[in-house]
């Protein structure tokens, strides 16, 4: 991945996240919460965990959960440093930062709360630095982040803005005219607001709309009379604010992020024959000069060193392999195997929690499990190391 952290104003204010992470998610037809599946191998909630932990200065953030989802939830947050709490009643979404905040032990006042959607998981680190920077160095009390529609049938709320971006209102589309409907400028409901002033605006919400919720959305509104300062609309790519809530959505999420990273891997000097065959997990690493040939998949914490070949139909998962190695075509790598500089793996040969010495070859038809191949050794066909005697495991 490359490194992004330079391009990152100080801001000299705390951060407090508030992810989003209540809803049902009845479309997906999932035992599992929908925040916890996954795009490139990571849960949608870890993404949007991940985009936000670039940032200084980031105080204790809080997951808003379901009782039902708690539990498995609670797994993910522990890892990280944030807290559940449980929206009990899903009343919307200004009810669920309320919930939110009502439950903060000692709130800073002078911080930004940064909220966020679990299911929305391509958010650029780019995107959340310019909210802030709307608010710490253009002297506003907060910030949307908005993009504009190829699609006028999306359900998104519309955003009405004045001359210098600000926003006036934000209109859900279940509240909005035939009209308003019409306009292409959309909310992507993530939002950046000093706390202060978010408290003030929530306890102004109401629910009189036609899903009478409270919504979040609504504090520009009433902002208009309060008049405590103005909040931007900040534009971005509308890919980045991709949402899931089914399982078809969560297949174009998951094409986006392979296409991102493809271009990434490309960019960086890997060469790929047929790009959109190449399947890439969150944390592959992959040096410049590297070949990947069609219909190659990697899995968790592969690492591939400059200049080795990945060769078409091959799978890799938890391994290393060093510069000048050649794998496949047809072989898989599994969990815990290094295959050493200049090596060569070939067609339906699988290697598993293995080392495999440099220059040596291991070109066809063999299992090569739990064990340590020395330098320049020539593996024949149909050879089989594993740790299994014939009665028991070693």
């Amino acid at each position: 991945m490359i490194n992004l952290s330079f391009l990152f104003m100080n801001h000299n204010v705390n951060i407090v996240p508030i992810v989003l992470a209540a809803g049902k998610g009845t479309r997906m037809k999932s035992n599992t919460p929908k925040p916890l599946h996954k795009i490139g191998g990571l849960t949608m909630l870890e993404h949007v965990i991940h985009s936000i932990s670039k940032f200084k200065n980031l105080l204790h953030g809080v997951i808003v959960v379901s009782n039902e989802s708690k539990q498995p939830i609670d797994e993910i947050a522990m890892c990280y440093p944030y807290t559940t709490i449980i929206q009990n009643e899903q009343l919307g979404t200004g009810h669920a930062v309320k919930v939110a905040i009502e439950n903060m032990i000692g709130i800073d006042n002078d911080s930004v709360a940064l909220i966020m959607y679990a299911d929305t998981p391509l958010i650029r680190m780019e995107s959340l630095e310019r909210m802030i920077n709307a608010i710490t160095h253009k002297n506003r009390i907060g910030s949307f982040l908005t993009f504009n529609t190829s699609d006028l049938s999306n359900k998104y709320g519309r955003v009405a803005i004045d001359d210098n971006s600000d926003i006036v209102e934000i209109i859900e589309y279940k509240d909005a005219s035939e009209k308003i409907r019409l306009q292409n400028l959309c909310n992507s409901g993530i939002v950046a607001i000093k706390m202060s002033a978010l408290v003030k605006l929530l306890s102004k919400l109401d629910n009189k709309n036609a899903a009478s919720e409270y919504y979040l959305t609504d504090i520009c509104k009433i902002n208009q009379s309060e008049k405590l300062g103005n909040i931007a609309s900040i534009l971005c790519d509308e890919s980045d604010t991709m949402g899931v809530n089914s399982r078809y959505e969560l297949s174009i999420v998951e094409s986006e992020f392979q296409k991102r990273r493809r271009i990434e891997a490309m960019n960086n000097g890997v060469t790929m024959i047929d790009p959109s065959s190449v399947y890439f997990n969150y944390d592959t690493k992959i040096e410049n000069d590297v070949i990947i040939e069609p219909n190659v998949v990697f899995k968790d914490g592969v690492t591939i060193e400059s200049g080795a070949k990945i060769l078409a139909n091959s799978y890799l998962d938890n391994c290393t392999i060093k510069n000048g190695a050649s794998i496949g075509p047809f072989a898989r790598i599994r969990a815990g195997s290094i295959v050493s500089q200049n090596a060569s793996i070939g067609n339906f040969v699988e290697v598993k929690k293995s080392q495999i010495g440099g220059k040596t070859k291991i070109m066809h038809l063999s299992y090569i499990g739990d064990s340590n191949i020395g330098e320049k050794t020539n593996i024949g066909a149909g050879t089989i190391t594993c740790n299994y005697d014939g009665f028991k495991k070693i």
